[in-house]
């Protein structure tokens, strides 16, 4: 003799309740939407219902209580990614900055695919003067800057908003003259914020025009260089092999109309004859990435083998193909 689940009972009851609140909706009787989803809940708790009687509350203006039950929607399904964007939309709207952007990423992290929640990230962050930066806004740029259907323009702004606001990048972007700039980036305790993948991925992607920042990048270019020729890498190893490409990337968008010093024009010259002497490639590759950020290295003798190399180093390759 089988025996009956009770729960599994009220669950497709619940279910069957909520069609009916959606053939309301359709009819746009709000009336039986709401009568029908409170049914729906009160049989079996259920995050379609619970989301749906959420948005009938807001347009009613019960914004507490519409809260109150997107919170229950995304308690019942953690994945429910239109509640989190409700939720975010609450808190915008409310001027609660920190806890829409928290809600945002939180949508963005529960439906990876859907544009529309990168995009309205990167509004609610094109909308405000950010103070600081946090690790959770500073991965959501970076997701939404490998999303190559988003438009550029409001990336780039939110991008260089992120560095003015990074405690680590602030101060590389005030100073006007090299000799500033130099002083700043030896006081810093740390350059994590170089490597980061958000800051990575913007420079290789972005069209960034904006002379402030186009100030800060010849600035870091130009120091990246003298270290090389000058101080045999103090302060770039290897490890800064992703930078180095990025900035080639920004300098191949800008079709390497670049300003030069008669400074840089020596160390480039210099370093020009360092790549010549070198016999193996793969020991060239840190100095052809550095005069990438300055020309175009496909005419270069070395061009064939520089990126045959190129292609053996899978995030090289896919930061250098971005700027194309």
């Amino acid at each position: 003799m089988s025996q009956s689940n009770p729960a599994a009972g009220a669950e497709e009851q619940a279910k069957a309740v909520y069609a009916q609140a959606v053939d309301c909706i359709k009819k746009q009787d709000f009336a039986g939407a709401e009568k029908y989803l409170t049914e729906s809940l009160n049989i079996a708790p259920n995050a379609d219902a619970a989301h749906n009687l959420g948005t009938l509350r807001f347009m009613q203006g019960q914004i507490d209580k519409a809260v109150e039950l997107f919170h229950q929607a995304v308690t019942l399904d953690p994945h429910y990614d239109a509640a989190y964007a409700n939720l975010m939309r609450i808190f915008h709207q409310k001027g609660e900055i920190a806890k829409a952007i928290e809600y945002s990423a939180m949508a963005m992290t529960a439906a990876p695919d859907k544009r529309a929640h990168k995009e309205e990230f990167i509004t609610i962050l094109s909308t405000i003067k950010l103070e600081d930066t946090t690790p959770d806004i500073k991965r959501m740029m970076a997701f939404c800057l490998q999303d190559e259907g988003l438009t550029n323009e409001k990336l780039a702004l939110v991008w260089l908003n992120l560095i003015a606001a990074d405690p680590e990048l602030a101060p590389l972007w005030k100073p006007k003259h090299f000799i500033e700039f130099e002083n700043a980036f030896h006081d810093l305790p740390e350059y994590k914020a170089l490597l980061s993948r958000d800051f990575i991925l913007g420079l290789a992607r972005l069209d960034i025009s904006e002379p402030q920042a186009q100030t800060f990048l010849n600035h870091l270019r130009m120091l990246i260089l003298k270290d090389h020729v000058e101080e045999k890498s103090v302060l770039f190893g290897k490890n800064f092999m992703e930078l180095f490409a990025a900035l080639a990337a920004q300098a191949m968008r800008k079709k390497f109309k670049l300003e030069i010093s008669l400074q840089e024009q020596e160390w480039l010259e210099t370093l020009r004859k360092q790549i010549a002497a070198q016999q193996d490639i793969s020991k060239s590759l840190k100095p052809l990435l550095i005069l990438a950020t300055y020309e175009d290295v496909l005419t270069h003798p070395a061009a064939a083998k520089f990126a045959a190399e190129i292609e053996k180093t899978p995030e090289l390759n896919k930061i250098l193909k971005i700027g194309d």
